[in-house]
C-alpha cells in the first residue's frame, strides 16, 4: 500500500510566523520505518521544509498514495483542519489523522474534522494492522482506531494494548 504522511506546517508554540524544523518529525520516522519493514511504499511531505502547497498537491498526483496520514499537536489543529478541507476538496483518497492532539481529543476530532480516521495513542503500534484490514473494510478489528462507519457514526474502538 501506498501511504503518504504529511507534517503540517505550523507556528512556533511561541506565534513565530516561520520557523524551520530544528529535527525530524520521530512519530513520522518510526511510522515509516514500522510500515517499510512491513513493506509497505512511503513518502513523507513535510511542510516545516517545503511550505508550497502546489507542490503538495504535485507529489499527491504524481505518487498516488492510497492513503494520507497526517500528524497533529494540539496548538496548530486549526491549522490542520484547514490543510484536511483543502485535501478532501482535491482529492478523494482517505485520510487519518493522528498525534498528541488525537490521542488527546480522540471521537471529537472526526466531529471537527472530515478526516476518515483517526488513531489515539501509539500509531506505529497499530497502524500496520490497520493498512492490513483496511481493503477488506475490517475497521472494528483495528484497536486504537476512530472512524466513520457507513452512516456516518463515529466509533472509537478499544484502546491499543
Amino acid at each position: 500500500m501506498k501511504v503518504l504522511f504529511i507534517i503540517p506546517w505550523m507556528k512556533s508554540l511561541f506565534g513565530d510566523e516561520y520557523v524551520p524544523p530544528g529535527h525530524p518529525h520521530i512519530g513520522i520516522a518510526y511510522l515509516s520505518a514500522v510500515l517499510k519493514k512491513a513493506e509497505h511504499d512511503v513518502k513523507i511531505f513535510d511542510q516545516g521544509i517545503e511550505k508550497d502547497d502546489s507542490k503538495l498537491f504535485q507529489m499527491i498526483n504524481n505518487y498516488k498514495p492510497d492513503l494520507i496520514g497526517i500528524t497533529a499537536f494540539s496548538y496548530c489543529y486549526k491549522y490542520v483542519n484547514k490543510l484536511i478541507d483543502d485535501l478532501k476538496k482535491k482529492t478523494k483518497i482517505p485520510i487519518v489523522i493522528g498525534g498528541p492532539h488525537a490521542a488527546a481529543v480522540k471521537k471529537d476530532i472526526l466531529k471537527k474534522t472530515k478526516a476518515d480516521f483517526a488513531f489515539k495513542g501509539e500509531g506505529e503500534l497499530v497502524f500496520p494492522n490497520f493498512l492490513n484490514k483496511f481493503e477488506n473494510m475490517e475497521f472494528e478489528k483495528v484497536d486504537g482506531l476512530i472512524w466513520r462507519n457507513n452512516d456516518e457514526t463515529i466509533i472509537e474502538n478499544r484502546d491499543a494494548s
